[in-house]
């Protein structure tokens, strides 16, 4: 998959600073200290966006390679792949 995000682990450093393993800086998180445990984990949560990318995509690809002449996807699955193509579309565009 070739996507246009920055490359590499993304890190939460403990000042909610999002950076690459090159100590580039991607993003602050800012909150007030009424919400800083929300700000940790909206952090965290930003920081382990490629490698939740990258997992999304691999699970399209196999379920779209399970499929056989003898066996369809279920609802659920159908639903699955629907609904992750649509978030690794917005992700990636």
């Amino acid at each position: 998959m070739t996507t246009k995000h920055t490359q590499g682990k993304w890190t939460d450093n403990k000042d909610n600073t999002i950076r690459t393993e090159s100590r580039t800086i991607l993003a602050q998180i800012c909150n007030s200290w009424e919400l800083e445990k929300e700000a940790e984990a909206n952090a965290k949560l930003i920081a382990s966006a490629p490698e939740l990318l990258e997992v999304l995509n691999q699970a399209v690809l196999r379920l779209e390679e399970y499929p056989t002449f003898s066996r369809q996807y279920s609802e659920d699955e159908k639903t699955f792949l629907i609904s992750a193509k649509k978030v690794i579309k917005k992700a990636t565009l």
